[in-house]
């Protein structure tokens, strides 16, 4: 969403247009948690784009992700009976959700892969 107002910005003539463009995108329990907030009397109204997107982000980005895919990406370990491309795939979702720097990529990779395929 961020992306996509920042694309089409100058389809925007302010930050209320932005603001109505993210409000008409959201729906159900999104668009009832978010109402209240945008109505004129409502003591922490956000009244900014910005503030808008920080409170979607507070409601429903999950804080603790990155730290679950460390620890998953700690615990993972290859199985003899898993795909190599599978879990491959797996190991770089959470490599990048742990935000594992590339380096460590190939050393912990052989850590983590069987030992007939080292």
């Amino acid at each position: 969403l961020e992306n996509k107002l920042i694309i089409n910005r100058d389809h925007f003539d302010n930050d209320a247009a932005m603001m109505g463009y993210v409000e008409n995108r959201l729906t159900g329990d999104a668009l009832e948690a978010l109402l209240p907030y945008l109505s004129d009397d409502h003591p922490d109204k956000l009244d900014t784009l910005d503030a808008l997107l920080a409170w979607l982000q507070s409601e429903y980005v999950d804080q603790t992700a990155k730290q679950k895919a460390r620890r998953a990406y700690q615990k993972l370990s290859m199985k003899a009976c898993d795909n190599l491309q599978d879990f491959r795939n797996e190991f770089v979702r959470l490599a990048g959700q742990a935000k594992r720097p590339r380096s460590d990529w190939k050393e912990d990779f052989n850590d983590k892969i069987t030992s007939q395929l080292r």
